[in-house]
């Protein structure tokens, strides 16, 4: 049995320790034995090494029982441990006193080792459940952690898609602003391109050149507006900004390698 489900015999009296050890290894237990309070209670203390019953006399020397049992309850670190009293004292307010400070159940001197062997197994089962319960309620705390991570990440997540859609909507205006007056301005140069004037030509070509330069900047900023989406999380979409930028700007930018022109600029 691993040391720590071992069992803890605490008495002041060797002999009656090393029987009780005796006949708990001899049924299947693991046991350790103290031979006063103070000892057994550095022990317990560390979380390493806290057993899984304690089977305690009540009348000790220095650090008696009742005084072990109230170090043990009042320390918060510690796990559920069940505590058996055992006593030679025929004094019932002794016990109701070792009941009351957190003993669970206590036997009398000379111990019975039937009667010593059901408690043992009765509080041993009850201990194995509290430790269920506890490793369950750890598990349930952990996933709900990592839920709320999970759900702020999200949160986060829906932070960026907004301010990615305002930022969007604001593109989409600018474009439709800068597009009527681009618009008129490269028709103008269409028409002045007509002038027999050299000198004219000249100028609306540098200006047109300029003008063409803005157009491409423009799709570029028209080409995120038209964007598209891919799955995230499942049912969820995000903004796809590969494809969304490639699609439209390639396009144009391709027309314009060729010498195309499109004064249309909706």
């Amino acid at each position: 049995m691993e040391k720590k489900n071992q069992i803890f015999i605490i008495d002041d009296i060797t002999d009656t320790a090393d029987l009780l050890a005796h006949f708990l290894d001899s049924s299947g237990y693991a046991t350790r034995t103290f031979s006063n309070g103070e000892d057994a209670l550095k022990v317990i203390e560390s979380a390493e090494t806290a057993p899984a019953l304690i089977l305690l006399d009540l009348m000790m020397p220095g650090v008696d029982g009742i005084q072990v049992i109230r170090r043990i309850r009042a320390n918060q670190s510690l796990t559920y441990i069940p505590i058996i009293l055992i006593t030679s004292s025929t004094d019932s307010q002794n016990r109701i006193l070792g009941l009351q400070t957190g003993a669970d159940d206590f036997l009398a001197k000379p111990v019975n080792r039937a009667e010593l062997l059901a408690r043992v197994r009765s509080l041993s089962r009850l201990k194995e459940v509290y430790d269920e319960k506890v490793e369950l309620l750890t598990d349930v705390q952990e996933a709900y952690n990592r839920l709320a991570a999970t759900q702020g990440e999200l949160i986060e997540a829906e932070k960026r898609k907004s301010q990615m859609e305002a930022m969007m909507t604001t593109a989409a205006g600018i474009c439709h602003e800068m597009s009527q007056p681009l618009t008129s301005a490269l028709i103008t140069l269409q028409l002045l391109r007509q002038s027999d004037n050299p000198k004219i030509t000249e100028d609306v070509s540098t200006i047109e050149t300029s003008l063409l330069q803005a157009r491409v900047i423009l799709d570029k900023l028209r080409a995120l507006t038209r964007y598209e989406t891919k799955p995230y999380l499942g049912e969820e979409l995000i903004l796809d900004i590969d494809r969304s930028s490639e699609t439209t700007f390639l396009k144009n930018l391709n027309r314009e390698i060729n010498g195309e022109t499109d004064n249309n600029l909706n």
